[in-house]
Parts: structure tokens; C-alpha cells; sequence
């Protein structure tokens, strides 16, 4: 079967109308001829906005610089906010010993008044 848009040669019906919904160029050729897409089946990557096909987006996703770039920096993202809270945890720890050492002068220095 052909394509009436771009001329490619299908074996079966199935497989043209798949063809005339997914492949870029066709879409393209739909659009230039009637200015209509026959239910357009594209879509765009998250990251780089190139436009796919639902199977063709599933590959193109293992290869997206993009998108490697973005999971870099969430993992960088991830690795900040941990070690922040650790540095949060171990100054609430060096304050709450600082606060108990502070009490205790306190009450040292209570105590020599009283004794004056």
C-alpha cells in the first residue's frame, strides 16, 4: 500500500495508517497538502521538546543529552540537600552541648554569688 502523502510503499493497511499518524515526514507532507494531520500521534521530549512517537520517545529518552543533564543535576540536587542536613544535625548537636555547657556556668557562677 502507498502512502498518499509521501509515497512510501506499506505492506498492510494497518501498518499505513500507524505510518500517516507517527512518521515526522508524512505528518510534515499532511500538513503542507491539506493543512490537517490525520490524528497526529507525536510527542514532544520533557526535556529537549524534539518531537516523537510514543515508541520512538522511549529510546530517544535513553539517548537525550537533555535529559542526562537533568538527571545529573538532580543527583547533584539529592547529594547537596543530604550533606546539608547533615551539617544541619551536627550544629544542632554542637548547640544543644553548647547550651548545656552555658547552663552549667550559669548555675556555677549562681552558686559562687550565693556563696558571696
Amino acid at each position: 500500500m502507498e502512502c498518499q502523502f509521501c509515497k512510501s510503499t506499506l505492506k498492510t493497511k494497518y501498518s499505513l495508517f500507524t505510518h500517516q499518524k507517527t512518521n515526522k515526514k508524512c505528518l510534515n507532507e499532511q500538513q503542507k497538502i491539506k493543512n490537517t494531520v490525520v490524528e497526529n500521534k507525536l510527542t514532544n521530549c520533557y526535556y529537549c521538546k524534539k518531537s516523537c512517537s510514543m515508541p520512538n520517545l522511549k529510546g530517544h529518552l535513553l539517548v537525550c543529552k537533555y535529559k542526562k543533564q537533568f538527571d545529573i543535576e538532580q543527583e547533584i540536587k539529592k547529594k547537596y540537600e543530604k550533606n546539608l542536613e547533615e551539617i544541619k544535625k551536627e550544629n544542632e548537636k554542637k548547640i544543644k552541648k553548647i547550651k548545656k555547657e552555658n547552663e552549667k556556668n550559669l548555675e556555677d557562677v549562681k552558686k559562687k554569688k550565693k556563696k558571696k
